[in-house]
């Protein structure tokens, strides 16, 4: 646990245990909050999170409690509440699916999305029933991050708190995801099989809604045209998977630093998911000008503030012969490049200065 000192503010409890070495959606989301109330001159309340070991020393001087409650294990819902209740806190915030089967105080919830409805097995379906939607209509606020999200939330819940009962908060971007560091960029691409501006990037996992298995045919039938173009243009991937396959830079799981430079070096961005709730890995490298192509659909438009035209590339997630055909349009230049008016414009929508200041007004109000 940090040292840091101690106030009479109302404490508001934070769940970031899914922040690891490793960031996903979630845990960005997590850990630009807490960068965001670090920037704050002064706070209403005192901010305190929930970490796992090894993480200390992330949360910018807040105070940090270790739980050694593994994030999402089966005895969390029923053990969370204790280490919580002992912080004396006036609100908790589990910004996930991770939830309370019973509350020591009022909380809230962020739930991104109902992925796990569709595409998850048994237990997962099980968990979102009888754990997850009870907790929900217990909060004093249900969050997430996009309207697609509310308007599947919102049914499933089956009640109404009044108008947008689903308040939305977006993701947030990284202002850093752009920054010149001291790493020489070139020579870590050669050192990971890369050569800048001349690989195709995916950040999809071998999740079944994340449709990255379409996409890889998708690529060897290109390559399989003309064999050549599997060198000159490989396609990364930050996964394991189909080890066999002439063509594929397996990247697996990369620190923060690899990930960025792998991502503003890209030729293009290729994210087919089925479902998302958000889809930050596309707005992110928009906004720092990398071309993207995305499946078609609603949570992707919505995200990347498409009205009218477009400066990304739109294909039916399950059409292979469109991502084909992207794959090409890719290799020869031909994709949209994001212009500098529509990059600000995703960095205004998507601060962390936005994000931080919505959450606070929600804290403040909870706390009435």
């Amino acid at each position: 646990m940090s040292s840091v000192l101690k106030t009479s503010l109302p404490r508001v409890v934070i769940d970031a245990r899914m922040v690891g070495p490793h960031l996903h959606g979630i845990a960005r989301y997590v850990s630009l909050l807490a960068q965001g109330l670090a920037a704050k001159p002064s706070l209403s309340f005192e901010p305190v999170f929930l970490i796992q070991a090894g993480m200390e020393g992330l949360f910018h001087g807040f105070e940090e409690r270790v739980v050694r409650t593994p994030f999402l294990d089966l005895k969390e819902p029923w053990l969370l509440p204790i280490v919580i209740k002992k912080l004396k806190p006036a609100l908790y915030h589990s910004p996930s699916f991770s939830s309370l089967a019973f509350s020591p105080c009022p909380t809230i919830v962020t739930i991104h999305d109902l992925n796990h409805l569709q595409y998850g097995g048994p237990a997962e379906k099980f968990y979102y029933q009888l754990v997850l939607k009870p907790f929900a209509k217990r909060s004093k606020k249900v969050l997430t991050v996009s309207e697609f999200s509310r308007r599947e939330i919102e049914p499933w819940l089956n009640e109404k708190r009044g108008e947008n009962s689903i308040q939305v908060v977006k993701n947030a971007l990284d202002p850093n995801l752009d920054a010149n560091g001291a790493v020489d960029e070139e020579s870590r691409l050669k050192s990971l099989g890369l050569t800048k501006d001349r690989y195709f990037l995916s950040l999809s996992t071998e999740k079944p809604h994340k449709n990255l298995s379409t996409l890889v045919r998708a690529y060897l039938r290109w390559t399989g045209d003309d064999p050549t173009l599997a060198t000159a243009f490989p396609l990364a991937i930050t996964s394991d998977a189909f080890p066999s396959e002439r063509g594929l830079v397996r990247l697996g799981r990369l620190d923060e630093t690899d990930l960025r430079i792998v991502l503003k070096n890209a030729r293009a961005l290729f994210f087919p998911s089925l479902y998302e709730g958000f889809g930050l890995p596309p707005v992110e490298a928009a906004s720092i000008g990398v071309p993207v192509v995305v499946s078609d659909i609603p949570a992707h438009r919505e995200a990347l503030l498409v009205s009218g035209a477009s400066e990304t590339q739109f294909v039916d997630p399950l059409n292979i012969d469109g991502w084909k055909n992207a794959f090409a349009r890719a290799a020869e230049g031909r994709l949209p490049k994001p212009s500098m008016s529509y990059r600000e414009r995703l960095k205004k929508e998507y601060s962390v200065e936005r994000l931080t200041d919505q959450m606070i007004s929600i804290y403040e109000e909870c706390l009435k």
